[in-house]
């Protein structure tokens, strides 16, 4: 399969995990690990708990995905 196949999701920030993770919910109640990749510091740090993102999710697993928009 040379399509690399995402699901993306709205969800919300509940907490810090470490410097770029964040344990997030969905709507839904599901519950899983969020991170970004940006290098900066200040990225992580802007994020505080009630926010707001969106995340790609690979379909075989739910339970971390990507923060791709802020």
């Amino acid at each position: 399969m040379d399509k690399k196949e995402h699901i993306l999701l709205d969800g919300t920030i509940q907490g810090d995990v470490d410097c770029r993770a964040f344990g997030a919910s969905l709507e839904n109640g599901h519950q899983f690990i969020a991170w970004h990749l940006r290098d900066d510091d200040e990225a992580g740090n802007a994020l505080k708990i009630g926010d707001k993102v969106q995340v790609r999710f690979s379909p075989y697993d739910m339970s971390k995905g990507q923060i791709i928009f802020e």
